[in-house]
């Protein structure tokens, strides 16, 4: 199970990282594709603006002869001077046409190509339009310059003036082919470079989750490594090691707790079946019953007792719903209690109880942490001794004080009093040792604070402090 939990996840990582890796190719991708082709644009537009005003300039030049030759552009001295004067240009193709679309000047002869250059004449005698075009003339790419000649607002003729762009073509060829492959690479790098950045990017997660599935109830004491990366990996293993030290400060009371209470109930459960066993074994006269039956009932009430405590401990770990409860009037029930029960060794009981001091809570489970704190005192009280019951309002607060004037707490003791099942060498084999702490659930339950204070030969003092509730304390 944990192998398919860890391949599970191992193959989730790596999903994650080849997502990562694809993100950053295509991310590149895009980039490199619109920076490409904006530099091929600009190339090609800045080779062909050159290309196109030497045209232009040329064009003007056989523009101004046309004209100044007249009406007699189309003769064949017209023909012959603009012969003369541009056929020398090198690579200059130079045409005329009239105003029907027929060539009736040019530089050149061009055969079969001579359809190409009478359409274009046709195209611009029709829109009356300057243009630049592009055209192949034979194995040559020829850029054209055309513009209409006009007189008087008639179209007399056409001018064509063209230069081969072998070389341009050549050259954007070439940046297209160095581009591509500069582009291919860095596509080829840039994905293995984002492939090793997203391992890089999972591996503290991919280690962090390895480490985690070989954590168990059983090594709670093992933490996973924390990278002072300073991002959310040292957080996230950061929290993750404090959830596991309170999960092991959790398993090791939990099995404490189950260890003490089967140590507990084991001796009573063994006792009372050894009684009932013994009273069955043979007949018995009624005294010698109601003795098993008197010793039965005692282990009886001391399993209660436990129990009784184990679900109060219980209580305190869950949410339950609290209520306004009147600590004076509580505390004045309790002081009753205390008198009761000091009675038998004549054990004086003062009390001082503030009136009017309210608290959220609930009743009963105040009435048990505060009176386990008066048990104590009385049981520890010498006879004729004196135990003091204290309530009054500190800092916004209730204080409830109970104090006692016993031997007080031995100082080896001191660290292990509110220990589950601990019991003090002064106190003999009574009580569970279950009060002090399910006092201190209960008070914490309650978000208030218990501290005992003690001195050897000078009595103890439990001081217990709760938040006061206030809003209904004027009602």
């Amino acid at each position: 199970m944990e192998l398919a939990i860890k391949l599970t996840t191992t193959m989730k990582l790596r999903g994650i990282g080849f997502k990562l890796t694809v993100w950053y190719a295509l991310a590149f991708s895009i980039a490199g594709s619109i920076i490409f082709l904006s530099f091929y644009l600009l190339t090609k537009q800045a080779l062909y603006y050159q290309t196109d005003a030497a045209l232009s300039t040329h064009g003007q030049k056989v523009m101004e002869v046309a004209l100044r030759r007249g009406a007699d552009m189309h003769d064949e001295l017209v023909k012959q001077a603009f012969l003369d004067e541009f056929a020398k240009i090198p690579g200059m193709l130079i045409v005329i046409g009239d105003n029907k679309g027929e060539i009736v000047g040019s530089s050149a002869v061009y055969g079969n190509d001579n359809e190409t250059v009478r359409s274009l004449v046709k195209e611009v005698v029709k829109s009356n339009q300057p243009a630049f075009f592009s055209r192949r003339l034979g194995a040559s790419i020829l850029r054209f310059w055309t513009q209409p000649v006009n007189k008087d607002g008639q179209v007399i003729g056409v001018i064509l003036v063209a230069h081969p762009i072998e070389i341009i073509e050549k050259s954007l060829a070439d940046l297209v082919s160095a581009m591509s492959i500069v582009y291919a690479g860095l596509v080829i790098l840039t994905t293995f470079g984002g492939y090793l950045l997203s391992r890089k990017a999972t591996a503290p997660v991919r280690e962090l989750t390895e480490k985690i599935t070989r954590i168990t109830a059983e090594n709670l004491d093992e933490r996973v490594m924390v990278r002072r990366t300073g991002d959310e990996i040292e957080e996230l293993s950061t929290t993750f090691n404090g959830l596991l030290d309170r999960l092991d400060r959790a398993f090791r009371r939990e099995r404490q707790f189950i260890g003490d209470l089967a140590h507990e109930l084991k001796t009573p459960l063994a006792t009372l079946r050894g009684e009932i066993e013994l009273a069955l074994a043979r007949k018995r006269g009624a005294t010698q019953y109601r003795r098993a039956l008197g010793e039965s009932l005692t282990d009886a009430k001391r399993l209660s007792e436990t129990l009784a405590n184990i679900l109060d401990l219980a209580w305190s770990k869950t949410d339950t719903q609290m209520e306004k409860v009147n600590l004076s009037s509580l505390m004045s029930d309790l002081a009753e209690v205390a008198e009761k029960m000091a009675g038998l060794k004549k054990i004086r009981v003062k009390h001082n109880i503030a009136k009017r001091t309210f608290v959220l809570g609930k009743r009963d489970k105040l009435s048990r942490a505060i009176l386990n704190l008066i048990d104590n005192a009385v049981k520890f009280s010498p006879n004729k001794g004196e135990v003091i019951i204290y309530l009054g309002k500190e800092k916004g607060g209730a204080v409830v004080k109970i104090s006692d004037n016993g031997e007080g707490i031995k100082k080896a003791d001191k660290p292990h009093i509110f220990n589950r099942f601990y019991r003090g060498k002064n106190t003999g084999t009574t009580g569970s040792g279950l009060g002090l702490p399910i006092a201190l659930a209960i008070v914490t339950a309650h978000q208030g604070r218990l501290s005992i204070t003690s001195k050897r030969g000078g009595g103890t003092t439990a001081t217990i402090y709760l938040p006061q509730y206030n809003k209904l304390d004027k009602g």
